[in-house]
């Protein structure tokens, strides 16, 4: 989607940023709990990163509101063998979503603070390590 799109199905007015650099678009949803970034050149959404108040909701389990990062990450694991974890992200490849936390030694006993939804091929480069 473009983000005239996202914002007309949202029926919200974002604070937008662009990026001088890359000229991506990153639209900000703070009353949603959504942060929707559109790569350029044709700026289609590739990545939508949620935070509280939303609630996403993955296999009837609450992502950012119930469980804390080290469960979630081990039943990730348990159901997706891509599963790679970083400092801050448990990243799923089979799900197309990554729990992010400040710190995952530091925070594993604490709710995730973002869920980063996103398009095939955004974690390429993880796959190369």
């Amino acid at each position: 989607m473009t983000p005239k799109q996202v914002r007309r199905a949202l029926k919200y007015s974002p604070s937008t940023f662009v990026n001088p650099d890359s000229f991506e678009i990153s639209d900000h949803f703070g009353v949603l709990g959504l942060n929707i970034g559109y790569r350029a050149p044709n700026h289609r959404c590739d990545r939508i990163l949620l935070f509280l108040p939303a609630n996403p909701i993955f296999q009837n389990r609450s992502l950012l509101k119930r469980l804390s990062i080290e469960k979630l990450s081990q039943w990730i694991k348990s159901t997706d063998e891509s599963t790679i974890m970083t400092g801050i992200e448990c990243v799923s490849f089979q799900f197309g979503f990554a729990l992010i936390t400040p710190s995952f030694k530091l925070f594993k006993h604490k709710r995730p603070k973002e869920v980063l939804v996103f398009k095939e091929g955004f974690y390429n480069s993880l796959l190369n390590k």
